[in-house]
């Protein structure tokens, strides 16, 4: 009869030694293979290299897609979400734009493209103070951008100010001979090619 208790209690604790080894490892976490660390990186810069063409060939919407893929990819990404109030902006969602340039800003209130962008948005809404006053604050954030001096000079001239947007106008134009030749893909600016003096004589592009 003691034999059969001892066996039986011996059975029971193998029983529930097994029990807890299946327990401790069952939740354990799955250890991901080394070659998925580099491949979301990878896929994030095709997808933004592909977006980048996209908006340099002006097909905004297929852009667009694009880049509101990879911002649920990358939510965080300030640099993504700056090309999409680009994509915003150029497809007519000025007010999704400016609601994104604010965010950013929110994050990040010294980022001249950033506000270069919400100045040109509040001015084609045309809140032409608010804009200029944003457009300001990116020159001073980066005087040697003449896109954003030639942004100015169209606020100003939109205002009626047009001895500022003349001052403006002359500053962008020397400024583009030595400095910028094509502006950023994130920052909303008129390709130097239109650029149009303040009287409405277009210049020629640079060199």
């Amino acid at each position: 009869m003691e034999k059969r208790f001892f066996c039986l209690l011996g059975a029971l604790t193998a029983t529930a030694a097994a029990t807890v080894a299946v327990i401790t490892t069952y939740d354990a976490p799955v250890t991901r293979p080394s070659g998925d660390v580099t491949a979301r990186p990878r896929m994030i810069w095709q997808l933004r290299t592909r977006a980048n063409s996209l908006i340099e060939s002006k097909n905004y919407p297929a852009a667009l897609l694009m880049l509101n893929r990879l911002a649920r990819l990358e939510p965080e990404n300030a640099s993504i979400r700056r090309l999409l109030v680009r994509v915003l902006y150029e497809t007519g969602r000025n007010d999704d734009a400016i609601l994104l340039c604010r965010e950013l800003l929110a994050g990040n209130p010294d980022n001249a493209t950033t506000r270069n962008n919400l100045g040109v948005l509040l001015a084609a809404g045309g809140s032409f103070e608010a804009g200029i006053k944003e457009l300001l604050k990116a020159h001073t954030l980066a005087p040697e951008n003449e896109f954003i001096d030639y942004n100015l000079s169209r606020a100003y001239r939109a205002l009626g100010d047009l001895p500022e947007a003349e001052r403006c106008y002359a500053r962008a134009n020397r400024s583009r001979k030595q400095t910028l030749t094509v502006a950023p893909p994130d920052l909303i600016a008129v390709p130097r090619s239109d650029w149009q003096a303040p009287g409405g004589n277009q210049e020629e592009p640079a060199p």
